[in-house]
């Protein structure tokens, strides 16, 4: 399967937190770039406090996630949310074995 390739040859580990419980995931990171318009000009733009992760959705043994879940990659701290009128999460490949959250930093 050419995600858990991928998984094992790009995937980094992060800590994935659900109501003080922790769990060890492998994700990759999948940062999203906004376009914004100005005066006629699309200029692309990357706003590194929100974040896309992307991970086996067979790794996540707590079910679906969900609102207020954190990921904590590299000592910075991600909460799961809904960013620029997505929701929190959504399949990135036709067979559903691939999640994409969407989270902000937190201090």
């Amino acid at each position: 399967m050419l995600a858990r390739q991928q998984k094992v040859a790009g995937g980094v580990s992060v800590t994935y937190r659900r109501s003080g419980t922790d769990y060890t995931l492998t994700v990759w990171r999948g940062n999203e770039l906004e376009n914004v318009e100005i005066a006629g000009q699309s200029i692309t733009r990357l706003d590194s406090t929100e974040r896309d992760y992307l991970f086996l959705a067979s790794d996540l043994s707590i079910g679906e996630p969900a609102k207020g879940d954190r990921i904590i990659d590299n000592g910075e701290t991600f909460e799961l949310m809904p960013v620029q009128g997505n929701p929190i999460w959504r399949w990135s490949d036709e067979s559903r074995t691939i999640r994409r959250v969407h989270v902000k930093q937190v201090i």
